[in-house]
């Protein structure tokens, strides 16, 4: 698939499934291809691109994941903080406020380092719909 979708948007940079094919094209760099500065310029590419895509929405969600996933607690605290300012309705604000924004709280009163055990992976968004499963914690 990675194939098609990067010919597809380099012969159409701004076809109308631009913002997604860079969505499943970010996720699979860090996901299985494990590089994550190619996904984080992906990330910023949709966001700066395709504002206004529902797509845009995730890749802030998915810029906070990284930095909290990589136990780095500040940079999640600013990511997630950017998302709630650009896309006050994104479906993750309950999920943050409940769960992640207290534990972050946490690590950064208790200068946990980056290389403390991370906390749970967060339930994932599907980056097709942007939707966030109900019942994550």
């Amino acid at each position: 698939f990675r194939a098609g979708y990067e010919r597809a948007l380099t012969d159409r940079p701004t076809n109308p499934w631009a913002a997604r094919q860079h969505l499943v094209l970010a996720v699979d760099d860090y996901g299985r291809l494990q590089q994550q500065r190619s996904a984080l310029d992906r990330f910023d590419r949709i966001q700066r691109d395709f504002p206004a895509s529902p797509q845009a929405r995730s890749a802030g969600w998915y810029r906070g994941v990284i930095a909290w996933w990589g136990g780095h607690w500040r940079e999640a605290a600013a990511a997630w903080d950017d998302l709630d300012r650009r896309y006050p309705d994104h479906p993750w604000r309950s999920v943050l406020a409940t769960d992640y924004r207290p534990r972050l709280a946490q690590a950064i009163a208790a200068k946990l380092p980056a290389d403390a055990p991370p906390p749970p992976r967060p339930a994932r968004a599907d980056p097709m719909t942007d939707e966030h499963p109900k019942d994550a914690p």
